[in-house]
């Protein structure tokens, strides 16, 4: 399975990257559970004044998951992630220590 993807950003509606667009580019680094994955984008993001390139993404929906057969995809909020034991903690401890930031969608890259 590639690492390889796209983070939309909806919301916040005005969010752009370095490039004037909504999409970040980047890899799963971590999947901690279906529900919940740790996504790094290639540049560092500026949202609402909190800098950083590691999102704690975490289903929309109640019922829906993230982690499929073939891949990452689905509606996702996420958080800038504001520890340094992600790759090791527990997704409620990655949880308290991130920003909510973004509404968007994650689907793998077109490669």
């Amino acid at each position: 399975m590639s690492n390889s993807y796209i983070l939309s950003v909806d919301e916040p509606w005005n969010f752009e990257n370095s490039k004037g667009g909504i999409e970040l580019e980047g890899e799963v680094i971590r999947v901690i559970d279906e529900k919940h994955v740790i996504f790094k984008s290639q540049e560092e993001v500026c949202i609402d004044g909190v800098r950083g390139r590691l999102f704690l993404l975490c289903t929309r929906y109640q019922g829906d998951t993230l982690v499929h057969d073939d891949g990452i995809e689905g509606v996702a909020g996420g958080g800038l992630i504001m520890t340094d034991d992600y790759m090791i903690a527990d997704e409620k401890t990655i949880e308290k220590n991130a920003v909510y930031v973004i509404i968007g969608g994650i689907k793998k890259s077109e490669e």
